[in-house]
C-alpha cells in the first residue's frame, strides 16, 4: 500500500474512532449515574413521594411557616431524572397544594378569584422557570462534557500523530547523517575538520571534504530554510556535487555545474549559498569561490591578524540565468586556519534576544586558532551553544581547514568529524 493510501485511510478512520473514543472519555468523565429507561419509574416514583411527602409537612406545620420553596428538591431533581416533561408534571403535582389552598379561601371570601387565580399562576410559572433553568442547564453540561471529551480524543489522536511523524523525522535525520556522513582527508601539509549541528533532527546545512587529484576540496553549504524540506534539498545538493566531482571539474566549473542543476531543479523559493575551496597542499594555494555565503575569516597564525573572504559569486539556485563564477586565490602559511561556516554562528540569539554577530565568531577564531582542526571546529561549536539558547539557534556548520608543515599529516583520530 502506498504512502497516500495510508494516508486516506486514516483520515476514514479517525473520526469513527474519535468518536468512539469520545463517548468512552464522557461516560467516564461523568460523575453522575447515568438514567436509562428502565429506572425511570423509579425516578419519578422517589420525586412523586418528594411531593406528597412535603404537601403533608406543609399543611400540618404552623401556618406561619411557608414550606413551598422545598417544592424546589423535587422540581430539579425531576428536570435532571426526567428531562423537561417530567419537570413539568412535577411543578403542576407541586402546585396542587397551593391551588386547593387559594380555593378554600375564595370559597370562603377570604379573597377574590383574581387574587387566588394570581397567586397560583405566580408559583406555577416560578416552579416552571427553575424547572425550565435546571433542564437548560443540565443540557450545557452534557454539551460541555460532550466538548471536553472530543477535545481530549482529539488531543490523543494529535499526540499519536505527532509521535509517528516524530519518528519519521528521527528516520529521516539517521539517514541524512549516513548521506551526508563527513570524512576528513589525510593528507600532509594540511588539516580539515568540520562539525555540523542541526536546530532540529534534520537540516539544510552541510560540510564536504574530500581529495581529488591531488588537491584538497572542501565546501560548507546551507539551503535556505529549515527542517526536512531543507535536508532532503542538501541530499539533492551533495548528490549534484559528487556528480561533478566524478567529472573532474575544477572550482569555476564546479560551482557553475551546481548553479544550473539547481536553478533548474529547486523551487522558486529556494537558494544556496555555498563555500567552495580547492587546496594545492604541496604549497599552500587555495582557490575559492564564495556563492552568497558568510565571509570566510582567515586567521594568519604568524601575525594573528584577521582576513575576511567575502563573496565573489551570487547565491546559487535563484536565477534562470547562469551565474558568471570567478574564483579567488589565496595562500596558506603553515600554521594558517582557514574557518568556513553557516549563518547559525551569527545569527543565533544571546537569551537578551541579541544575536552573536560576526565579532563573536572572529574572536573565537582568535582564540581557539592554534588548536587542530577538528577539535577547532568542535570548540566553537560548544562555544556558540552556550552562548544562545536552544529555541532561537538556526542550523550551525563551522568547517576549519589549517595549513600545517609538508610532511605532517593529518591525524586520523582527532579528524573524525561528529554530528550530533
Amino acid at each position: 500500500m502506498s504512502d497516500r493510501h495510508r494516508f486516506f485511510d486514516a483520515r476514514n478512520t479517525a473520526a469513527p474512532n474519535r468518536r468512539i473514543l469520545g463517548k468512552r472519555m464522557l461516560a467516564e468523565s461523568n460523575p453522575l449515574p447515568n438514567i436509562s429507561r428502565n429506572n425511570r419509574f423509579l425516578w419519578a416514583a422517589v420525586v412523586l413521594c418528594l411531593l406528597v411527602v412535603i404537601s403533608v409537612l406543609d399543611r400540618v406545620t404552623d401556618p406561619r411557616i411557608n414550606l413551598s420553596v422545598a417544592f424546589f428538591v423535587p422540581i430539579v431533581l425531576a428536570a435532571w431524572a426526567l428531562g423537561r416533561p417530567g419537570a413539568v408534571a412535577a411543578a403542576l403535582i407541586a402546585e396542587i397544594p397551593t391551588y386547593m389552598e387559594q380555593t378554600a379561601a375564595f370559597g370562603a371570601a377570604a379573597r377574590s378569584n383574581v387574587e387566588a387565580t394570581s397567586t397560583i399562576v405566580v408559583h406555577l410559572l416560578i416552579y416552571l422557570f427553575v424547572a425550565e433553568v435546571t433542564v437548560r442547564l443540565m443540557k450545557s453540561r452534557e454539551e460541555a462534557q460532550t466538548a471536553a471529551a472530543k477535545a481530549r480524543a482529539l488531543a490523543l489522536e494529535l499526540q499519536t500523530a505527532y509521535s509517528r511523524l516524530d519518528e519519521d523525522v528521527r528516520a529521516g535525520g539517521t539517514l541524512q547523517a549516513s548521506a551526508l556522513r563527513f570524512a576528513p582527508p589525510t593528507v600532509p601539509g594540511c588539516e580539515v575538520g568540520a562539525r555540523v549541528q542541526y536546530a532540529r533532527a534534520v537540516g539544510g546545512d552541510f560540510a564536504d571534504a574530500a581529495v581529488l587529484n591531488g588537491h584538497v576540496y572542501a565546501c560548507v553549504g546551507d539551503i535556505s530554510g529549515k527542517g526536512t524540506p531543507a535536508a532532503l534539498f542538501s541530499m539533492l545538493f551533495k548528490h549534484l556535487l559528487d556528480s561533478a566531482h566524478r567529472r573532474g571539474l575544477c572550482a569555476r566549473e564546479v560551482v557553475t555545474e551546481l548553479d544550473r542543476e539547481l536553478s533548474q531543479g529547486l523551487p522558486d523559493d529556494r537558494f544556496v549559498t555555498f563555500f567552495y575551496v580547492e587546496i594545492d597542499p604541496g604549497n599552500g594555494l587555495v582557490e575559492y569561490v564564495n556563492a552568497g555565503h558568510p565571509e570566510g575569516i582567515l586567521f594568519r597564525h604568524s601575525s594573528r591578524a584577521i582576513e575576511l573572504l567575502g563573496p565573489n559569486v551570487s547565491l546559487l539556485g535563484c536565477s534562470e540565468v547562469p551565474t558568471a563564477v570567478t574564483t579567488s586565490t589565496i595562500r596558506l602559511q603553515p600554521g594558517d586556519v582557514l574557518v568556513l561556516y553557516t549563518d547559525g554562528a551569527t545569527e543565533s540569539r544571546r537569551p537578551d534576544r541579541s544575536r552573536l554577530g560576526d565579532v563573536f565568531m572572529i574572536d573565537l577564531v582568535k582564540e581557539y586558532g592554534g588548536l587542530a582542526a577538528q577539535e577547532m571546529a568542535d570548540t566553537i561549536v560548544r562555544r556558540v551553544e552556550e552562548a544562545t539558547e536552544a529555541e532561537w539557534r538556526d542550523d550551525l556548520t563551522v568547517l576549519c581547514i589549517k595549513a600545517t608543515e609538508p610532511g605532517q599529516g593529518t591525524q586520523e583520530l582527532k579528524n573524525t568529524a561528529s554530528r550530533d
